[in-house]
């Protein structure tokens, strides 16, 4: 019997006006792909502490990750979810991250703050945002710690992501 890997959907859509929408399509994209869809969203729990629990045990009972690194409340990931992918990846377990956003995070954020994207800059791009900082221009999508967790990076959407992680050699296995 072939063993069924259990994918944790990690991103922002458990803050969309109905996201059971989405985590329905997760679960029948999964079964499409033999995989077990683990989804953090828990109408049901109302507690912080409560939610917090709950995705810890499916984070901890994943074989991987997908995470939808899309630009979410500003110009870079959901916290929540980099938190996640750290989590994982402590755990040396494949993750792949996606988003219908190709651009990188310095080319987003030079858009956000309407910074002349013929600029020049260098390894960072120092002083020119409002604020100061600098922003990493290392031509990921998202930070480079949590881009540097991911085994591939998708510009797409969340089958594609599944496409792409089933690629992965832990899933090639097969059982004696």
């Amino acid at each position: 019997m072939k063993r069924r890997y259990a994918v944790y959907i990690a991103g922002p859509q458990v803050f969309l006006p109905q996201p059971e929408q989405f985590y329905e399509e997760a679960r029948s994209i999964c079964i499409e792909l033999d995989l077990v869809a683990l989804c953090p969203y828990a109408p049901n729990l109302k507690s912080a502490q409560d939610i917090w629990q709950h995705n810890i045990t499916l984070l901890r009972s994943a074989d991987a990750m997908v995470v939808d690194v899309s630009p979410f409340r500003g110009v870079d990931m959901d916290v929540g979810s980099a938190w996640e992918s750290g989590f994982m990846h402590a755990f040396s377990k494949p993750i792949v991250n996606y988003s219908f956003d190709n651009r990188t995070l310095l080319q987003r954020t030079k858009d956000h703050f309407g910074i002349d994207s013929h600029a020049p800059h260098f390894n960072h791009l120092k002083g020119l945002m409002p604020d100061g900082m600098s922003v990493e221009s290392f031509e990921y999508m998202n930070n480079l710690m949590s881009a540097s967790a991911a085994i591939q990076h998708i510009h797409g959407d969340l089958r594609q992501a599944l496409i792409a992680l089933k690629e992965h050699p832990m899933f090639q296995m097969t059982e004696c």
